[in-house]
């Protein structure tokens, strides 16, 4: 259980690089499609406000509705969708402390209900620590309308845990020293807080 910022929430483990590793497109494609299943319906739209192209083949292969969000103009697109998912890549370049909150309302008012918003955690950026990011999240998404759900830390080189493995638990800058590509990246999923799962 996390217990950053208010109440525990489930923390999950997910595999996002094969048995014999992956490049970082590959990678990204298969947490992009474990994203789409697990957190939207066959049918119902995908909001991307990063217009990433794994989540659109992920969106496209499972037959859900990819809407890219990369502009205010495309905000038009969403409103006659019935929105599972909104997906965005954090830290965003400079925010602003009230927009962070403002950001989380927009959330509340795109997904349906019992829908998701799922926040992922560049640690390549500066302040891209989960820690960090989790304490300013959190308490924003709350002012916003919304609740921390989950916790999701994604493997994205091939590790193995021995008794030498001396890496802090929330040391989301760790590089695989073979890649330099980091080791895990850490996912933030969070509901409507009057919602089906709130």
């Amino acid at each position: 259980m996390d217990l950053t910022d208010g109440p525990p929430v489930p923390i999950s483990i997910w595999r996002a690089v094969g048995t014999d590793g992956d490049n970082d497109k590959a990678t990204q494609q298969r947490l992009a499609r474990r994203l789409v299943v697990t957190y939207s319906r066959r049918d119902a739209a995908v909001v991307d406000f990063d217009g990433d192209p794994a989540i659109r083949e992920a969106a496209a292969a499972t037959g859900r509705l990819y809407l890219p969000v990369t502009q205010p103009a495309d905000l038009a697109d969403i409103d006659a969708a019935q929105v599972d998912l909104v997906v965005l890549r954090w830290p965003r370049p400079h925010p602003a402390a009230e927009a962070v909150a403002d950001l989380f309302r927009a959330f509340r008012l795109v997904v349906t209900p019992d829908g998701f918003a799922v926040l992922i955690v560049d640690p390549t950026q500066d302040g891209g620590s989960y820690p960090e990011q989790a304490r300013r999240l959190i308490p924003e998404a709350r002012s916003g309308g919304m609740r921390h759900l989950q916790r999701i830390i994604v493997i994205t080189v091939p590790t193995a845990v021995n008794g030498s493995d001396t890496t802090p638990e929330d040391d989301t800058t760790s590089r695989d020293t073979a890649t330099g590509r980091p080791v895990r990246v850490d996912v933030l999923v969070f509901v409507v807080a009057a919602g089906r799962h709130g």
